[in-house]
């Protein structure tokens, strides 16, 4: 599974390889709460400390805002990688489809698909421009 989130330098690809995980059940949620958003906390607290004054109130503000970046998923389907995503890359986010199939080892390897369910949603998206002052906007549902 991957996400497609803001530093203040740029937008970056934060991946996890299911063999990388204890539990195989572990997803998006999982992810995003014991990973990215603690990453983010770290990234924008200094941009955000008067609101949040430590990274860990930050961290606390962002963690159920689970569905506002886009993100993936990828999976070994009929003897080939499927990558599945929301369609949410923008072009300012200058994240091609290489980028993140190199961070799995599957570049050109690859056949990418739509999914519904990798969609950011709106209230997530909007909160989370809100709270990280972001300017940069991207479809959501």
């Amino acid at each position: 599974i991957f996400y497609l989130v803001p530093f203040p330098e740029g937008w970056v690809v934060r991946p996890i390889r299911f063999d990388e995980c204890a539990d195989p059940d572990f997803g998006h949620p999982g992810f995003w709460e014991d990973t990215v958003a603690g990453v983010l906390a770290k990234q924008w607290h200094s941009r955000v400390a008067g609101e949040f004054p430590t990274p860990d109130d930050l961290r606390a503000e962002l963690l159920p805002l689970v569905y506002g970046f886009p993100r993936g998923r990828i999976t070994w389907q009929d003897r080939k990688f499927v990558l599945y995503y929301g369609r949410n890359f923008e072009p300012f986010m200058k994240c091609e489809r290489k980028t993140v199939e190199s961070h799995f080892g599957i570049q050109g390897r690859c056949e990418w698909q739509f999914d519904e369910h990798e969609q950011c949603q709106d209230l997530d998206k909007e909160r989370v421009r809100e709270v990280l002052h972001l300017r940069d906007d991207w479809k959501a549902v």
